[in-house]
């Protein structure tokens, strides 16, 4: 089984996996959070509420940091294929050099 990887394809990714970090990063759930605990003042829910909302914002921000830490290692996966394409182009040539034409 052979697997090509395209240096483009990766880079591609690498910047669909930005995308969706930096559009989780723009969500906040405080207001719906906030009409919760207003709309039920008193009630037991909102120690919940407040605990789902910290619950949230832990969890986005966690999955955003890992998200940029996916796209930054994909980029260098990219850069290593090209380091690689480089490698041995240039180990072919000097095969060729060597050997000769067939």
């Amino acid at each position: 089984m052979n697997v090509q990887m395209i240096e483009a394809d990766v880079r591609k990714s690498a910047q669909k996996i930005q995308a969706a970090a930096n559009n989780v990063k723009g969500i906040d759930f405080s207001d719906s959070i906030s009409a919760i605990t207003s709309a039920l003042p008193g009630s037991t829910c909102v120690g919940a509420a407040n605990k789902l909302k910290t619950e949230l914002k832990t969890n986005l921000d966690s999955w955003v940091k890992s998200a940029n830490s996916h796209h930054e290692l994909t980029n260098n996966a990219a850069d290593h294929i090209v380091a690689s394409d480089e490698t041995s182009e240039r180990t072919g040539n000097k095969i060729n050099q060597q050997v000769g034409p067939r």
